[in-house]
């Protein structure tokens, strides 16, 4: 009988990688094989925990701070925390996700779950602060990407909206790495009433690219008293002006 209902169930419902359209044997399952292979090679835990870079395993087993990529770089936050790199399917999820396209929000909430618990800080957080977004941009695009990704985390800890962006920036797509930090510089303040004196927080974005945006928030956290900030993002791109 379960060999009849499943072969019915096929027939009416069409099994289709939510990448690729090619059709799958388990409904079970979300991607092709290939297209879950594509997103495999570029979810890695082996990264700079410091800027996110790729790096090999000896970096972490060396107990070094910094990789090649940043050892000239100053980061107002102390630690960042990704899921992978930014290519593939895992670009393909982001740029959906951009797009208000919920389609794959389990399968996130999984994996940068997955990556906040290997990075052992459960527990150890105060509040999850995504990275906002200026009104007028969260007006037309209708919600914020970022704060979509703290609420699949509120395990970790609560969504805190204390940061707010004072003015709307140029897009940091095409910008040099100096353009980009002057782009978001003083572009970010804490809310009145909003206490994080002595607190640890975990800045939440979608994408690191050189770190101007977030180096600026975690900057503003910690002139307003912040004791730690850490930084989560679903990935680290290079300095390209693919985003």
């Amino acid at each position: 009988m379960r060999k009849i209902i499943s072969s019915l169930e096929y027939l009416i419902w069409q099994r289709e990688c939510l990448c690729c359209g090619r059709e799958i044997p388990d409904a079970a399952q979300k991607f092709c094989q290939s297209c879950w292979s594509n997103l495999q090679r570029n979810v890695s835990s082996v990264y700079c925990r410091r800027c996110g870079a790729n790096t090999g395993v000896y970096l972490s087993a060396g107990g070094l701070k910094n990789c090649e990529s940043c050892k000239n770089e100053g980061f107002a936050f102390d630690t960042i925390i990704r899921v992978g790199a930014y290519d593939g399917l895992l670009r393909k999820i982001i740029l959906e996700l951009k797009n208000n396209d919920s389609q794959h929000i389990n399968m996130l909430r999984g994996i940068i779950r997955s990556a906040l618990e290997q990075a052992g800080i459960k527990g150890q957080i105060d509040y999850l602060v995504p990275v906002p977004l200026h009104w007028t941009k969260r007006l037309v695009r209708g919600f914020n990407q970022s704060k979509t990704i703290s609420e699949l985390l509120t395990d970790f800890a609560a969504v805190n909206d204390c940061l707010v962006r004072t003015r709307a920036t140029k897009k940091q797509v095409g910008l040099s790495p100096e353009a980009r930090r002057k782009n978001v510089a003083g572009a970010f303040a804490i809310r009145k009433d909003h206490e994080i004196q002595g607190k640890t927080v975990c800045l939440v974005d979608d994408i690191k690219t050189t770190g101007a945006t977030l180096n600026e928030c975690a900057a503003v956290l910690k002139s307003a008293g912040a004791a730690k900030v850490y930084a989560a993002v679903l990935a680290v791109a290079g300095n390209s002006d693919s985003i």
